[in-house]
């Protein structure tokens, strides 16, 4: 039997950039549609979160802290962040919240609440 050439092929079949994976996402962190996904190298994403397509985690200004961890996102514990969602800038997540699908994320979002909007509001919280 004939093997089938494949044409035009590309580079990558998981179109995103994670660079420095293993130091900068933490045990039982998932992706559950890997596909257009970027996280700057100098972000950190805490354990058992969920990271859906298209989500991007970075700096607000590339120029004024490049690699600079002071500059990236702090991503708790526990911390689902839905489609298409951005999150940049020196911020944090708390751990358990909840990012809504193509919300903006320039401020933090505290432990236990839910973020949407653009630019993101804190539509929820639950005390614990």
């Amino acid at each position: 039997m004939k093997r089938r050439e494949e044409k035009n092929r590309p580079e990558s079949l998981v179109s995103c950039e994670i660079l420095h994976y293993d130091e900068l996402i933490q045990k039982g962190t998932i992706f559950p549609h890997l596909f257009g996904i970027v996280i700057a190298p100098a972000a950190t994403i805490g354990n058992n979160c969920r990271i859906y397509q298209n989500v991007t985690i970075g700096a607000k200004d590339v120029a004024t802290g490049h690699g600079d961890p002071a500059f990236y996102p702090k991503i708790g514990n526990n911390v689902t962040i839905y489609a298409g969602a951005v999150i940049i800038g020196h911020i944090r997540i708390g751990d358990n919240a909840i990012i809504g699908a193509n919300s903006v994320v320039t401020k933090d979002v505290p432990a236990n609440a839910t973020a949407v909007g653009i630019p993101a509001k804190i539509v929820s919280e639950t005390k614990v």
